[in-house]
């Protein structure tokens, strides 16, 4: 996993990987850059997959700051969840974090 640390972008296999893997596999710094960059593109063009799987990765990965997640999460909550005060609240940290659609997303609702 010594090259994972290198990479500025990451498949959502290195998040499971990261979630399964023994201490002496990963440092703890390497898995938070993991969960901070993780690419999940194809997530967030389906954000509702979210809530029945991948319940774990999306986790840690807005507890590290993905913007991306905040994004799927903002979605889910305001639309599929209709809580919309926590859908805006991701909507804003994705917004902020210079994701593109989250900005989008908070202007037009």
């Amino acid at each position: 996993m010594s090259k994972l640390s290198h990479a500025r972008e990451y498949p959502i296999a290195d998040v499971r990987r990261c979630l399964r893997a023994h201490p002496d596999e990963i440092t703890d710094k390497e898995c938070r850059n993991i969960f901070k960059h993780t690419l999940l593109r194809g997530l967030a063009k389906n954000p509702l997959q979210t809530l029945r799987g991948y319940k774990d990765e999306m986790k840690f990965c807005l507890k590290y700051g993905n913007r991306e997640a905040h994004y799927i999460e903002g979605i889910k909550h305001f639309f599929a969840l209709h809580d919309r005060p926590k859908g805006m609240r991701h909507l804003k940290i994705s917004a902020t974090k210079h994701y593109k659609k989250g900005f989008f997303r908070k202007e037009t609702l």
